[in-house]
């Protein structure tokens, strides 16, 4: 997707409010936001989209540009785009409210990539392998799940492979709309892989056997209400993450943020399937901090390996002084770092030692750099994480 581009996806994305700015009603909202979306998907993919029940939305723009980006590229993103773009200028206050931020193509590629290398070195056949489900607990307008699409043959994007839950109903409609794009000759049932619901919930994400690729860029919202549902494995795996930091008398409320409940959540759907691999974006602060002390003993004791990419962008990190260092998220209101975490489980045996790796620079260096690593070119650093705390850096 380039930026030459983005003039076209703001301007469509101000016809997607056009659309529904007079509407008053919440389910009004989000059935007008559906309708726009299919008109659009139908508009950009051609007529594997029926638009007949909507016939009285109709772009003033002229969309060639857009149809050019897909046809040049065979890319679907645009639809995203568009999607991610009309949630930041005209859906800000949920969007915010929730910690919905947008992940970079060049992000979502690492990760999902990573997890493919990571299932092959522990005898899987990565994401293509007929017996993994691939799951996204946070799945937004679904580039994480389009990126693992990408490794399915042909024919093999379905609601029985491919799982992902999303609070905001129209990412998760242009998730599956997506979805559906790249799913050649399925009906709409069978390429259904997201749901709008909140994953937190115990009956949001299906029971799944077998290994699993658990991709998730988790909520950015430091003061999170959800509660994991009481009587689930999350629940408890959250209680371990939890209780030194209460047993230490330190503040507890640096636990509420929503990225360490929905790491609970992956941890917990891991270790009840029995093998796979997990790959997260999450804040880089919990790496050190002595609040988190919970959460990375509880990791060293369910997982076999664990990979730790570090890709800082904090403006107040102490690493600051050494060189110019910038956020990989274009779009992060909140001056946070982030890193990315993976949690490979084979046997369950636990680990001593962590992968590290610092990564600091411009966001466009830093994006070039995931584009062109994966974890078997990555000169990692070897951690030996000390008790009490077990610090990751």
């Amino acid at each position: 997707m380039t930026d030459t581009l983005l003039p076209t996806i703001d301007a469509v994305a101000t016809q997607v409010h056009a659309h529904v700015s007079r509407l008053s009603s919440e389910m009004m909202v989000a059935a007008a936001e559906e309708a726009v979306f299919d008109v659009l998907a139908s508009v950009l993919f051609g007529g594997s989209f029926s638009v007949r029940r909507h016939e009285g939305i109709v772009f003033s723009l002229d969309l060639d540009a857009l149809k050019r980006e897909v046809i040049q590229s065979a890319s679907i993103d645009v639809l995203s785009a568009v999607c991610e773009r009309y949630l930041a200028h005209f859906r800000t206050h949920d969007r915010h409210w929730l910690g919905a931020f947008y992940t970079p193509a060049p992000l979502a590629r690492f990760l999902v990539h990573s997890v493919d290398a990571l299932l092959h070195s522990i005898g899987i056949d990565g994401i293509a392998d007929p017996d993994v489900r691939v799951i996204d607990p946070a799945c937004g307008s679904g580039n994480l799940l389009a990126e693992a699409a990408s490794f399915a043959p042909s024919g093999g994007v379905s609601a029985e492979k491919f799982h992902g839950v999303e609070r905001i109903s129209c990412a998760s409609h242009v998730c599956n709309l997506r979805m559906r794009a790249l799913c050649s000759g399925c009906d709409a049932a069978a390429s259904a892989c997201c749901r709008t619901g909140n994953a937190m919930e115990s009956l949001a994400l299906p029971n799944v056997s077998g290994p699993l690729a658990i991709l998730c860029g988790p909520p950015f919202n430091q003061y999170s209400t959800d509660v994991l549902a009481e009587g689930t494995g999350a629940a408890a795996v959250y209680r371990r993450y939890v209780a030194p930091c209460i047993e230490r008398g330190l503040d507890a409320n640096a636990q509420t943020d929503a990225y360490i409940k929905f790491t609970a959540l992956c941890h917990d759907l891991l270790v009840r399937s029995g093998s796979g691999v997990i790959g997260l974006i999450v804040r880089h602060a919990w790496l050190a901090s002595h609040a988190h002390a919970g959460m990375r003993i509880a990791m060293m004791q369910d997982f076999d390996e664990m990979f730790v990419v570090d890709l800082h962008g904090d403006p107040h990190d102490r690493f600051h002084h050494h060189r110019r260092d910038e956020n990989v998220y274009r779009d992060m209101v909140y001056d946070v770092g982030v890193c990315v975490l993976f949690l490979v489980r084979r046997q369950g045996k636990g680990c001593r030692e962590i992968k590290h790796f610092d990564l600091f620079g411009d966001r466009a260096e830093k994006w070039d750099w995931l584009r062109n690593h994966t974890p078997n070119s990555i000169p990692w650093n070897t951690l030996t994480p000390a008790e009490p705390w077990c610090a990751y850096a």
